[in-house]
């Protein structure tokens, strides 16, 4: 099966013929293979997606691979951003449940502030020095 090459009128085969190393294939084939226009096949292969052989000329099988995995790719990257996201609301949602368990606790009284237990330790403290320096 062939298709006409619209810029040479030469027949570009849609299935290149079996090679010694890997297949091959140009921009137009690779384009109509997996569906977009021969210059995302272009800017795909300048971004790596796409594995170009030589001039004019792109590894088959592995450019349709990766051209396959890039969605999944793509896909797992936001995945991530969800992820962290999540992670991000789940620490704050933390971090604002300790500030109100410690609130909670000074109102019980069962933590102290600790400049005024400072203060009150210092007090006692140099009593005590005035008492011994007394004696």
């Amino acid at each position: 099966m062939a298709d006409d090459d619209e810029t040479t009128g030469d027949p570009t085969p849609l299935h290149p013929p079996p090679a010694q190393g890997r297949p091959e294939c140009n921009a137009i084939t690779l384009a109509h293979l997996v569906g977009v226009t021969e210059q995302t096949i272009t800017a795909l292969a300048r971004r790596g997606i796409m594995v170009r052989t030589k001039h004019g000329k792109f590894d088959w099988t592995t450019s349709v691979q990766r051209y396959c995995a890039y969605p999944r790719d793509l896909a797992a990257e936001a995945g991530s951003g969800a992820v962290m996201a999540a992670n991000e609301r789940g620490r704050l949602a933390r971090e604002q449940a300790d500030r109100v368990a410690l609130k909670n606790a000074v109102m019980r009284g069962a933590l102290l502030d600790a400049s005024q237990v400072e203060s009150e330790w210092s007090g006692v403290l140099r009593a005590v020095r005035a008492g011994w320096l007394s004696a």
